[in-house]
């Protein structure tokens, strides 16, 4: 059964958006997932480079909200996490109902942006005016988007002189923007180490741990960052970012909002603004902060998908898909933007066109439930049940803990008469959610086999 709620609530009431907001924001920022659905750059490409991490916990039925936080790279960088909106779950069984899930950090993306040179050293030490000239090098490399150079001349800087903080912080950096968080975290303490006082390793190393999930270890050291420099605009709306996936939004916005203080023409901070006042259901203020990120940078596709995502929820679904647009005309490989371009174009009635979209986001992220899940609610609505069961499937493996999933296969079965299949995957979804018993005392679609014993004591306890 295909729902559509969202476009029929009175987003400009404000005593209806704060609880709607509330129940679409129930699981929100409870998860920390698997990483943005951009393609990596290689070497020679731009400086923005995604970096891949994964944790994992899911509520029901969906907005998805992927926040990205952005690696700092050197001493005084003010680039901050920059979070992308994945809009409404759209092809929704009577299970899905207005509920949303967020997926807090959810497809990470980490970018690093470079500090400015640093003046050569009046030393007698020819190794550490060496040293310096490499770090610099590794800076120009960097900004051409020859990322491996840059990581040679920073190794290079640190032969000559193993003590440099900043040639550490910066390769930790580059080898965060590469994947490879473990070493990024190793120079980022070795950093630390010798500068404890570096406030750009702190924050640093403060996303790289909240790629590994450790939203606790990355706060402490976003405020030991801004305990050094109370004026890192990057810190702050790290923290911001931090704060928001644990829940505290109020403290979330009032970093986010010190961020725009210091920097107020930041469209990476206006658009971590508007994320987390659209997760404490401020619509209006929220589209109003990813406008401003667009006046500021428009080529910002996270700020596009973001605000498409917000119109979306809106009910503007024409003005929501040419932003979803505009993002993939910048970023052809965003996945979340194709995911949410479906989504608009299934609002519209286009299930082709969405299928369309929901396989090209499998096609870059096979890992993304969300795409499966909707894929197979779109196939079983044309009449494809085998194709519906294995995305259901899919879905399942990638998030084994999902009851909407387990329940959506389950009524997948039912349609075929699978009664056995379809009662084995009821069972694991009244499992991990009893209340789904409830559900499928009225849900029409298990009357093909809601006379069968076995449905029967599932549901009734007959």
């Amino acid at each position: 059964m295909i729902i559509h709620c969202l476009s029929a609530i009175q987003w400009d009431q404000p005593a209806i958006v704060g609880p709607v907001a509330a129940a679409l924001t129930a699981g929100v920022f409870t998860i920390v997932t698997a990483i943005m659905k951009r393609k990596k750059p290689s070497d020679d490409g731009a400086a923005t480079i995604s970096t891949t991490v994964s944790p994992d916990i899911t509520v029901a039925p969906q907005i998805d909200i992927d926040n990205k936080p952005i690696v700092n790279v050197g001493l005084n960088e003010q680039a901050v996490g920059q979070e992308v909106t994945k809009a409404v779950d759209p092809l929704r069984q009577d299970i899905a109902t207005a509920i949303a899930e967020f997926k807090a950090f959810q497809d990470q993306q980490a970018t690093a942006q470079l500090a400015p040179k640093q003046p050569v050293p009046d030393s007698e030490d020819p190794l550490k005016v060496k040293a310096v000239e490499f770090f610099n090098a590794g800076v120009n490399a960097y900004n051409e988007g020859q990322i491996g150079q840059a990581i040679g001349h920073w190794l290079d800087a640190l032969r000559l002189d193993p003590d440099y903080a900043h040639a550490h912080t910066n390769l930790g950096g580059a080898l965060q923007t590469k994947g490879d968080l473990h070493a990024a975290i190793e120079h980022y303490n070795a950093a630390l180490r010798i500068d404890p006082e570096h406030a750009a390793a702190h924050s640093n190393l403060g996303t790289a741990l909240a790629a590994k999930g450790d939203l606790d270890a990355a706060i402490e050291h976003y405020n030991a960052a801004l305990r050094i420099d109370p004026n890192h605009a990057a810190a702050h709306s790290n923290l911001g970012t931090a704060l928001a996936a644990k829940g505290d939004l109020d403290a979330a916005i009032e970093h986010h909002n010190a961020a725009l203080r210091i920097t107020p023409v930041d469209a990476r901070i206006q658009n971590n603004l508007a994320n987390a006042l659209l997760a404490k259901g401020e619509l209006v203020a929220a589209i109003g902060h990813y406008t401003a990120a667009l006046r500021i940078e428009r080529d910002n596709a996270s700020a596009h998908v973001n605000l498409g995502g917000a119109l979306q929820l809106r009910g503007e679904v024409d003005a929501a898909i040419e932003h979803y647009n505009a993002a993939l005309r910048i970023e052809p490989h965003f996945a979340a933007a194709h995911y949410n371009l479906g989504n608009a174009l299934k609002d519209k009635g286009e299930l082709d066109a969405a299928i369309e979209q929901w396989n090209e986001t499998l096609r870059i992220d096979p890992d993304d439930a969300s795409a499966h899940n909707n894929l197979a609610i779109a196939l079983k609505a044309k009449g494809e049940l085998d194709a519906a069961i294995g995305h259901y499937r899919a879905a399942i493996r990638i998030r084994p803990t999902s009851a909407r999933y387990h329940y959506n296969l389950a009524i997948a079965f039912a349609q075929k008469k699978a009664t056995a299949a379809a009662v084995a995957a009821l069972a694991r979804a009244i499992e991990l959610d009893p209340r789904l018993r409830g559900r499928a005392k009225t849900e029409p679609e298990y009357d093909p086999i809601r006379d069968d014993p076995a449905f029967r004591k599932l549901v009734y306890g007959e």
